[in-house]
């Protein structure tokens, strides 16, 4: 889980927004973005869940949806990743 810094955001796909949180399919880059949008004016990036990080396989994520503490990406593969982290 990458933190501060940059989104890395190629050809962003979906979004879906839960919260304080946008998260964000990045399908160039095969990652999830997650924003804090909790000012709007100024969002922050804040953290990124890429292909191969722990574990996770995306590939070219086309659809986001967040539930609870799960997000839910479909792409090449379906991943749901618990996000308690936030």
């Amino acid at each position: 889980m990458g933190d501060s810094g940059s989104a890395r955001l190629l050809e962003a796909s979906d979004v879906h927004v839960s919260g304080n949180y946008a998260y964000v399919g990045s399908e160039n880059r095969n990652a999830l973005e997650i924003v804090d949008v909790a000012n709007t004016a100024a969002p922050v990036h804040a953290g990124t869940i890429s292909d191969g990080t722990v574990g996770a396989k995306l590939f070219n994520p086309v659809g986001v949806y967040v539930s609870g503490s799960y997000a839910y990406v479909v792409g090449g593969l379906v991943i749901r990743w618990e996000l308690s982290m936030f």
